[in-house]
């Protein structure tokens, strides 16, 4: 007996179902690791050794990890996962300066430094193979989705951030430290949420490889 194959639009709205779900799941952490920092006494609230420092540091290694794994699965790739690896590790040490400045003040810079140097070093004797994954990946929803985290993390966050902003809006020209723990949640709560984003857009590529023809 000829066996029944799976209709098509059932198997994707599956899948978009699951990953709604895994996706929410994952935000609805996000809000709990802010609301959990929310509690704790004023001067310690969203500051260098929160719960949401440390969940943006953890977020980052998940998310290199799980790019590892994808790195030896997909030999085609390798090139691609090696650079997009390589950059969320130079982000994941510069993300912790609060313990490389106990050598001292900007010791994470040269250990970036030479991480970038042997990723670039490593992708460029592939680039042929790299501009082929690049070409692909760009018509991806992980391209996307990391572009917009990039954006969260390092242009937004930080300029609504900035203190001007939160001086207009207190209407003051110093803030307490009460009105300081609100400017940090704003600015490190966005900043995690980009984090979110960019473990988001491993897993939609990872779904894309496994799914690819």
């Amino acid at each position: 007996m000829e066996q029944k194959k799976k209709d098509p639009f059932s198997r994707v709205l599956t899948s978009v179902i699951l990953r709604i779900v895994g996706y929410g799941c994952l935000i609805l952490l996000t809000n709990y690791i802010i609301l959990k920092d929310a509690g704790v006494s004023v001067l310690n609230k969203f500051s260098e050794n929160s719960f949401v420092e440390s969940t943006q540091s953890i977020y980052l290694l998940v998310s290199i990890i799980f790019l590892s794994f994808l790195y030896y699965r997909f030999k085609d790739f390798k090139p691609l996962l090696l650079l997009i690896g390589g950059g969320l590790l130079v982000i994941f040490i510069r993300e912790q300066d609060f313990f490389f400045d106990k050598i001292y003040h900007g010791a994470w810079f040269p250990f970036a430094m030479i991480v970038t140097i042997l990723t670039l070093y490593f992708v460029l004797k592939k680039w042929k193979q790299v501009k082929e994954n690049i070409l692909e990946y760009v018509k991806t929803p992980s391209f996307g989705i990391i572009i917009c985290s990039i954006m969260e993390i390092f242009i937004f966050s930080r300029l609504f951030g900035n203190k001007n902003v939160w001086f207009s809006f207190f209407n003051t020209e110093t803030l307490t430290p009460l009105q300081h723990a609100v400017k940090n949640a704003a600015e490190e709560g966005n900043e995690l949420f980009g984090y979110t984003l960019i473990l988001i857009s491993v897993f939609e590529f990872a779904h894309y490889l496994c799914n690819k023809k």
